[in-house]
């Protein structure tokens, strides 16, 4: 699967000309350090306050625009430039997308009515 670059929508803050890319975007995947896709945009969110708790730095080094859409209208995305995070740049695709193996330990941590994760293989 090759990750493509996106379109903007109309309702989602403008980002930066900058382009990253796939690689850029996978360098970045850690809760202190943490970039992710939302929309046509790329996010960082190392001085990110949210208040869903850590959930969010699930999807650091990934495209999150599937999860957002879920949980919050697109007005969040300007809202989330008030607390801390900052639009690095648009997003330009490219490269093999690479899901993450994630551990029996990380899994674990979500097993609550608010964060309830399962595997499937």
């Amino acid at each position: 699967t090759v990750a493509a670059a996106k379109t903007c929508r109309s309702d989602e803050p403008a980002p930066p000309a900058q382009i990253v890319t796939l690689k850029d975007l996978q360098a970045h995947s850690t809760s202190t350090d943490c970039w992710m896709v939302i929309g046509c945009g790329v996010y960082e969110l190392g001085n990110y306050r949210h208040g869903g708790g850590d959930i969010v730095y699930s999807w650091c080094g990934a495209d999150a625009t599937t999860s957002f859409e879920e949980q919050h209208p697109w007005r969040y995305a300007a809202l989330m430039l008030t607390q801390g995070a900052r639009l690095v740049g648009t997003f330009g695709g490219g490269g093999a997308a690479e899901v993450p193996l994630m551990s029996a330990l990380e899994l674990a941590k979500h097993d609550g009515l608010q964060s309830c994760w399962t595997c499937l293989s």
